[in-house]
């Protein structure tokens, strides 16, 4: 089921539902898709793990929002806030679930997304938070320096893709990957979506930020090349309740592969802490 929770500019932004079979019971997982904020879709959550989370009694709502650099991120954080408030607006009369409660999961940016939502919209139905591979604060050197892993790409030949004239709420890898890759490679990525430094504080979440954070569900690899893991260490050791679950010489979004057996011991992991709630 998708139901429209805002337009922005006349593009409809869209939240995708997927319930388990008993709406009377569990809570709702709202999903942020990663891609650097640069490109992606918020159906990129394999079906595997969507059937997983199903088969354990929660819903699942997927989320669009405004990518960057046509939008920036003060707008996508204002778009996804909106979000939150349809869904605790509309999540009995038209998602027809007896419950408000709800987590939010983010992979890579999208985890970061998920963190901020849950700094600056504090909610009594938000129970948790569930970060794959993110980060919490912009002021981390390895997010606003070339990044040596991205160096090693070949520079794209041909140009860089051109902008859209309006708002784009997906993109695919193949249309805007190397549009991240010369952000990393020149150390731009941060000037794509925020354009003043100073706000950067602003967007950030300080130590004190996270000791104020819901219980939260942590992974990351040890060798990841594009959020460094130290990112996700951090998280762990400043949110009072965290539970981290490292994952030892995996690329970065390692559950992109169904197959993956270190994937599915993780996922295994995140649906036993989600009993706990």
């Amino acid at each position: 089921m998708r139901f429209v929770y805002d337009t922005l500019y006349g593009v409809p932004l869209t939240a995708q539902f997927l319930p388990a079979k008993d709406l009377t019971r569990g809570s709702t997982i709202i999903y942020l898709h990663g891609g650097g904020l640069i490109l992606g879709d918020k159906e990129d959550l394999p079906q595997t793990y969507r059937e997983q989370l199903n088969n354990a009694g929660h819903h699942l709502l997927l989320l669009d929002y405004p990518l960057a650099p046509e939008a920036d991120l003060t707008l996508i954080h204002a778009t996804l806030a909106q979000a939150l408030d349809w869904f605790l607006e509309h999540y009995q009369d038209d998602l027809k679930l007896s419950s408000p409660d709800y987590y939010l999961f983010g992979r890579s940016a999208g985890a970061y997304l998920a963190l901020l939502l849950s700094h600056k919209c504090p909610s009594m139905h938000q129970k948790g938070i569930i970060s794959f591979y993110g980060f919490s604060d912009l002021r981390l050197p390895e997010l606003s320096e070339p990044n040596a892993y991205y160096q090693s790409f070949p520079v794209p030949k041909r140009s860089l893709p051109e902008l859209s004239e309006t708002v784009l709420v997906s993109a695919c890898v193949q249309s805007r990957y190397p549009l991240y890759i010369h952000y990393r490679q020149t150390g731009t990525w941060l000037n794509a979506f925020l354009k003043q430094p100073q706000l950067r504080a602003q967007y950030s979440l300080s130590t004190d930020d996270l000791a104020h954070l819901p219980r939260t569900f942590i992974t990351a690899s040890t060798i990841d090349k594009d959020v460094p893991f130290s990112a996700s260490e951090h998280l762990a050791a400043h949110i009072l309740d965290a539970t981290f679950h490292p994952v030892e010489n995996q690329y970065h979004d390692f559950d992109r592969d169904e197959n993956n057996p270190i994937a599915k011991e993780v996922y295994a992991h995140l649906i036993d802490w989600l009993i706990l709630s």
